[in-house]
């Protein structure tokens, strides 16, 4: 990753909004090394060619609404004619890893109390560890969240909460 590749998208890419769905409901099993994530990105683009920022596995990419290759190289998630001038929504379901060296979505279980326990921090380039973003200072967007997790968690977040369903 190069500062004029940076440069480069932050001038023709503008991401307007983010929807990230987690799921979290197996991480208290350690033979699952991997969570379920949906990332959508509303963006405007000047240029039909760019990437996304993700460290795990694809599974599923599309733009509004039509499938595309997958084209990930297990960091950069390549996108190709796109359209542009005009607002689109980039969908790209994956699995990201659970991590135990603090990077990303750590979990540890607890050899006391037998309990999960999961973190995240976003230390610089540990955002696209849990979710497929443009992962550079100079491309923000509001973010929504949706983490689902076991029931009797306390799931939370250093936001505001807007609603919570239990299922």
């Amino acid at each position: 990753l190069t500062q004029l590749e940076t440069a480069a998208r932050a001038a023709a890419v503008t991401p307007h909004a983010y929807r990230v769905d987690v799921d979290v409901r197996d991480a208290r099993d350690e033979a699952v090394t991997q969570f379920p994530v949906v990332s959508e990105i509303e963006l405007t683009t000047t240029a039909p060619d760019t990437w996304i920022d993700f460290i795990g596995t694809v599974d599923g990419v599309t733009v509004d609404g039509e499938a595309r290759p997958v084209d990930h190289d297990g960091a950069r998630l390549r996108l190709t004619g796109l359209p542009t001038g005009t607002p689109i929504v980039v969908r790209v379901a994956g699995r990201g890893v659970y991590s135990r060296t603090g990077e990303g979505l750590h979990r540890f279980t607890d050899p006391v109390d037998g309990e999960t326990y999961l973190y995240t921090q976003y230390e610089p380039s540990d955002a696209r560890r849990v979710f497929p973003n443009f992962e550079q200072p100079d491309m923000r967007a509001p973010f929504t969240f949706t983490l689902t997790g076991p029931a009797q968690w306390w799931l939370g977040s250093n936001q505001h909460e807007e609603s919570r369903q239990e299922v």
